[in-house]
């Protein structure tokens, strides 16, 4: 059994120096530090860079060597904490780990994480680091634990904590002297770190082995590689085909096995790295996620008065990817309470009680107890009461390990009127060079549900105008179960008022030079970027209330102002429709651009006829544009019905189509109501373009 092999790690403030002496290097060549010549290092550094990129599961593991340029000494190093011990001689720490900044190595493995290149991180390293650095929960095995995580030994609850976490015992009890605020729990919290001897824990190290299996690179970053069963991961890959390379001063007992060892510090080889992979490294920002709950109001039954105007607000910190994990963040807090309402013009003060340290307290979340104005828990109705709002202002003081200051908050919570909380969680993010904390978003969860502003920068797309015909930039026209594709304007040879250009002849009638044609394309005539530029939205569709109005329109990105253009609009003969199927085909002849659109119905008939929409130069002159920029053709749009050979899809609409291959296209779906019940369709047809305007059809 993997787990009962070997040895683990202990956290560094339990054992006498003796006990963990004995694990250090008794060979000087293994203690020994090597370094390879750069041009060795870049050589080296450009192999593995072409391994990662060919590489579809990427695995690193690390050791305690990528933290000792954060002022955290090493364990077996010449400067080692087990080395000199084994000398007799004591190590002198740095600062404390719980103030150690993430090394370049740390932020090269967490921007390599967020593009999807480090698919899984290995660790032994209990210095809770790679936490901190970014690196989500469930992209991370922390093999040997993490000082700054508790587990309640009796239900299995985590609390991860912002300060480290000791045992009130120099002894293998890793009781932390708190208890679990679990419901009905109150089970001993434990240090969740490993003591030599004893089994990793089981979820991390099942991960570790399965992506260690995954793995066709994998790479060791600061690890002598001695402390089993965490370092079999690199052997596990090897043994399936992966390539195995190690970054450490010193030699390994698997340097023989690996393909690639490079002889220089981690910081040196993640720079490099990185710079061949065309990657920067980020600079750390502590991200941070705070959420504020009001509880429901406490139940009348067998209560006093005031105890029935009572609701609870707690402010603690969330792991986003592990929710279950109750994390302490927040140190203190001075909060205001106050009602406000719609009807009210002032603000209601309410008592705000802070709640004291018992058994269940947890270090790092704040709890306190509102108690409601009589006056203002009178309102009878949960509507009225619904109208009310709780507004918590003050600051939230943190344990400041990187001399973060109190952050100020002004945040506004509906009354809770059911048996769910309103929550309103913050994403801090702090700047340690600045010193300033950033509000990088919001989330509020209403009724159980959550509501989560889009991450997404819209930009203005158009402009509402009572005058269209004046502003060729206003709001598309109503559409119900609407289309709308991305459409790309073929760039023109040389841009004419209608048509295809002829090709260049000269006066004798001889085609011109090749030289002299390139010229002559790059001359003012001719309109650049119209590939780019002329990218746009094809909109088809209307509703019940848009008889008359325009049901095709084509806006037009401009990618300088953000915003775009109605180019082209028109009415179609066969009337309005909305539940249709819409997709781009290829441009051919006079054609700019070409879409196909299926089905659809207008609430009195459905169709099922195909036509083709196609965009084109419009007679007349140029559009002019704005100062500065060049004039550009204009478009006109063009609706034909295509023929069709075959078995055509019934009448339907709210259907898909989607392309398999060139020219070819499937339709499944979609319903139909002829005066009567719904009917719902289930088949497939295929759609074959065979030339010209003709398209053949088989279910």
């Amino acid at each position: 059994d993997i787990h009962k092999r070997g040895e683990t790690i202990q956290h560094t403030n339990v054992y006498t120096p003796a006990a963990m002496a004995h694990t250090a290097h008794n060979d000087p060549e293994m203690v020994k530090e090597r370094y390879d010549s750069e041009k060795v290092v870049n050589e080296k550094v450009r192999l593995l860079a072409s391994k990662i990129r060919e590489s579809k599961h990427f695995v690193t593991f690390t050791g305690a060597g990528i933290s000792t340029s954060a002022g955290i000494p090493d364990f077996r190093g010449p400067q080692g904490k087990w080395t000199l011990e084994a000398q007799g001689k004591r190590c002198k720490m740095g600062k404390p780990v719980i103030k150690c900044c993430p090394t370049k190595t740390h932020m090269g493995l967490v921007e390599l994480q967020r593009r999807g290149i480090l698919k899984y991180l290995i660790s032994q390293n209990c210095d809770g680091i790679h936490r901190r650095s970014g690196i989500p929960s469930h992209s991370i095995s922390e093999l040997h634990g993490n000082s700054n995580m508790e587990e309640c030994e009796k239900c299995g609850q985590q609390y991860f904590r912002d300060f480290s976490c000791h045992r009130i015992k120099r002894s293998r009890d890793h009781f932390t002297g708190r208890y679990c605020s679990h419901k009905d729990c109150n089970g001993r919290l434990l240090e969740y770190t490993i003591d030599f001897g004893q089994n990793l824990p089981e979820r991390p190290l099942e991960k570790a082995i399965e992506n260690s299996k995954k793995a066709d690179v994998h790479v060791v970053f600061g690890s002598s590689l001695t402390v089993s069963p965490a370092c079999e991961m690199p052997l596990i890959s090897k043994k399936k085909g992966a390539f195995f390379a190690i970054c450490n001063l010193q030699k390994t007992p698997l340097t023989e096995e690996a393909d690639l060892h490079i002889f220089a510090k981690t910081d040196v080889v993640m720079e490099k790295l990185m710079k061949e992979l065309e990657h920067p490294i980020p600079k750390w920002t502590l991200n941070r996620h705070l959420k504020i709950s009001l509880s429901p109001l406490r139940a009348t039954s067998g209560r006093s008065e005031e105890a029935a105007r009572t609701c609870g607000v707690t402010i603690e910190g969330v792991d986003p990817e592990q929710r279950s994990v109750v994390v302490g963040l927040v140190r203190d807090s001075d909060m205001h309470a106050s009602i406000v309402s719609q009807q009210a013009q002032k603000p209601t003060a309410c008592k705000l009680c802070k709640e004291g340290e018992d058994a269940n307290y947890s270090p790092g979340v704040c709890r306190s107890t509102i108690i409601i104005p009589k006056e203002s828990s009178d309102a009878k109705s949960s509507s009225s009461r619904g109208e009310q709002k709780i507004r918590l202002t003050g600051k939230v003081h943190f344990f400041s390990h990187y001399n973060e200051p109190s952050l100020a908050l002004n945040v506004a919570l509906p009354l809770p009127t059911g048996q769910l909380p309103r929550v309103a969680e913050y994403h801090l993010r702090f700047y340690p060079m600045e010193g300033k904390w950033v509000v990088a978003g919001v989330t509020s969860t209403r009724n159980g549900c959550i509501m989560r502003p889009s991450t997404m920068r819209p930009i203005i797309v158009s402009r509402r105008s009572n005058d269209e015909q004046s502003s060729p930039r206003h709001t598309p026209f109503p559409c119900a179960w609407g289309r709308a594709i991305a459409l790309k304007v073929v760039q023109e040879k040389i841009a004419g008022r209608g048509g295809d250009a002829a090709p260049l002849h000269s006066r004798h009638g001889e085609k011109k030079s090749r030289h002299a044609d390139s010229k002559r394309r790059h001359h003012h005539h001719h309109y650049p970027g119209n590939d780019q530029q002329r990218a746009g939205i094809l909109i088809a569709g209307s509703s019940v209330r848009s008889q008359g109005r325009p049901n095709i329109a084509f806006l037009t990105v401009d990618k300088a102002n953000g915003t775009a253009s109605v180019g082209a609009k028109t009415i179609h003969k066969a009337g309005n429709r909305w539940g249709h199927s819409l997709i781009p085909l290829p441009a051919r002849g006079k054609q700019r651009a070409r879409a196909l659109m299926f089905g659809g119905w207008d609430s009195r008939s459905q169709f099922n006829e195909l036509l083709e929409i196609s965009l084109l130069n419009a007679a007349g002159k140029p559009q002019q544009k704005q100062a500065g920029e060049e004039a550009r053709p204009k478009l006109r749009i063009d609706v034909e019905k295509v023929n069709t050979s075959g078995k055509t899809p019934s009448h339907r609409s709210c259907h898909s189509m989607t392309r398999v291959a060139k020219g070819k296209f499937l339709v499944f779906g979609g319903s139909a109501c002829g005066g009567g019940p719904y009917r719902f369709f289930n088949d497939v047809h295929l759609l074959e373009e065979e030339g010209g305007d003709v398209f053949s059809s088989s279910s």
